[in-house]
Parts: structure tokens; C-alpha cells; sequence
């Protein structure tokens, strides 16, 4: 089985001995030269009502461009071998979960990622993440940090029940139930009984009212990514307040199925730069942090961004 232990060494080392690190801007240069030319379709011709011309490909929000050397990769190493990833009973099998599971290793440790951090294959590039993320707080009600009250001093009532013995296995320390994957403690952290033996250990919130969010938007990203943010705001509308900013997207109507509000604030562009405007983000959280101030000490609606 191909496993990518090629030296024997230790798997972090062989980790950070693959990273190709940019020190100076002719090193920079010289990566970007490469990738360039690597691109499938870089001289590609096309005919266009002006004639034969060559191919520029402008929309990267949307698509990257498929380069060589990962495609070939994948011809020669990858397809090979490839089977279904959840079985371990044929060669195939265990090959596409090795793969797949280094792959997840590899990841959460450039993101200084644990065992109780969730890395999710999406499946479809970023427009795929967001649906997943939309999802996921759907699910949750947007229970936020921001609205959650402090606990009292040593009283931890975070979900970190999650504990690793030395074999590879997993335990619900709350539960006391053993699991054999991260996967499958995500799944029980839904279940009724781990839920409840929550409830139980977390001190009732002060505040059980209305919570609004306001989802601050990229105005470059591809609006695929911001289509989920904006539906949102159909789903839970303003019935009883006004939305923080004049120009965030928002529904208002005179009742609601639920005690969230949600709306949708696309940030400005500097127009000297092209760029996010940096000084409009800054005013836009400056006034949200002053509105949450103000909602504690009156102990109204919270907010969180």
C-alpha cells in the first residue's frame, strides 16, 4: 500500500518537508512561473468572431485551472488503485482509505488541527463548504459563541467529551460510551441522550429571546457563495426589529417561526484599490460591538456577526 512513507521518517517531518516555502519574492516568482506553465489549457486556442486567438482565461472566482502534475498524480497513483472508502476488505479499498485519511491528517496539521476539530470533505469546492457550513448552523439554530453566556469560574460546559485512548479509539467521557471514530462521536454529540446530559451540566441562559446575526459578505467572492447567506434572510425574517445596516439584505415580516434574525451586509470595495475597504469593515464591527454592549446592559436582543 502506498502510505507516502517513502524515508521512514516521522509523519510530521515528512509533512513539513513537502511544504514549499516562499522566502523571498524570487522564489515567489519562480512558483508562480511554474504553476503558469503547468496549467492545462494555457495556450489554448479558440476561434472567436474576431478570428483565431488565444485563450485568456478570466474566471478564477468561479473555476481554478487544472494543472499537470496533480492530474498525473491522480492518472498514476490515484485511479489505479481506487475503490470505495469504507470498507478495508479488498486492496483497493484499503488504498482509497489510506489516501483519503492521510489526506485528512495532512490538512488538519497545516491547520494546527486536534482530535476535536471536524475536517469535512465538502465534496464541491467552496460553493459545496458553504451549503455544508449553512447547513450544519441550521441545524444548531446559529447557537453561537456570542450568545452563550461565561461560566462561572472552573465550570467547562463546552462539548470537549471526546477523549483518545492509546489504541485509536475513542470515548464519550459525558456518555461513557466508546466509539471507534471521530465520525461517529460527531454523530452521537446529535444523539437525544448526549444532548440531554448537556442540558443538564450547562446553567440555564439568562437570555432566551431574540438573537440576530448580521453575515458581513466578500463583495468579490462568487456570488454561488453568497446565494446561501441570502436565502437565509427569507427563512428568518425581522419581525421585530430593523436591520443594523440601510443597505443589508433582509425580509421583513410581522411574524416569525423562529427567535433568529438574520441579515446580509455586503462590504464596500476601495475604489482607489479595488480591494475590501478596509476602514468601512472597521466602522461596520466598531458599530455592531457598540450595539451589543448596549443589548447587554439592557438585556435585550444579542448579536453576533
Amino acid at each position: 500500500m502506498l502510505r507516502y512513507d517513502f524515508e521512514q521518517e516521522d509523519f510530521d517531518k515528512q509533512i513539513r518537508s513537502s511544504a514549499y516555502t516562499c522566502n523571498d519574492d524570487a522564489t515567489a516568482s519562480k512558483l508562480r512561473d511554474f504553476l503558469r506553465s503547468d496549467t492545462i489549457g494555457i495556450d489554448h486556442i479558440i476561434k472567436t468572431p474576431f478570428g483565431v486567438r488565444r485563450l485568456v482565461y478570466s474566471d478564477f472566482t468561479a473555476s481554478g485551472r487544472a494543472l499537470r502534475w496533480v492530474e498525473s498524480f491522480i492518472t498514476d497513483r490515484i485511479l489505479p488503485a481506487y475503490g470505495n472508502t469504507h470498507s478495508l476488505s479488498t486492496a483497493t479499498a484499503r488504498q482509497s482509505t489510506f489516501f483519503r485519511n492521510e489526506a485528512r491528517q495532512i490538512v488538519k496539521h497545516y491547520l494546527s488541527a486536534t482530535h476535536e476539530d471536524a475536517l469535512i470533505f465538502s465534496g464541491h469546492g467552496t460553493t459545496g463548504a458553504v451549503q455544508k457550513f449553512v447547513s450544519i448552523m441550521c441545524r444548531s439554530n446559529w447557537l453561537l459563541p456570542a450568545f452563550e453566556d461565561r461560566a462561572s469560574p472552573g465550570t467547562d460546559v463546552s462539548d470537549g467529551f471526546l477523549r483518545e485512548d492509546r489504541w485509536g479509539s475513542y470515548e464519550c467521557s459525558l456518555c461513557t460510551v466508546r466509539l471507534k471514530t471521530e465520525a461517529q462521536y460527531r454523530s452521537h454529540q446529535g444523539s437525544e441522550m448526549h444532548q440531554e446530559k448537556l442540558r443538564k451540566q450547562r446553567p440555564k441562559d439568562a437570555f432566551e429571546g431574540t438573537r440576530r446575526l448580521c453575515i458581513l459578505c466578500d463583495p468579490l467572492a462568487h456570488h454561488s457563495s453568497l446565494l446561501p447567506f441570502r436565502e437565509l434572510t427569507r427563512r428568518y425574517v425581522h419581525a421585530t426589529t430593523e436591520p443594523i445596516f440601510s443597505d443589508s439584505i433582509a425580509t421583513r415580516s410581522g411574524r416569525s417561526e423562529s427567535n433568529v434574525e438574520i441579515e446580509v451586509c455586503t462590504l464596500q470595495l476601495d475604489a482607489s484599490t479595488g480591494l475590501l475597504d478596509e476602514k468601512d469593515l472597521v466602522q461596520r464591527l466598531q458599530k455592531i460591538q457598540s450595539l451589543n454592549l448596549r443589548c447587554k446592559i439592557k438585556n435585550t436582543h444579542k448579536f453576533a456577526t
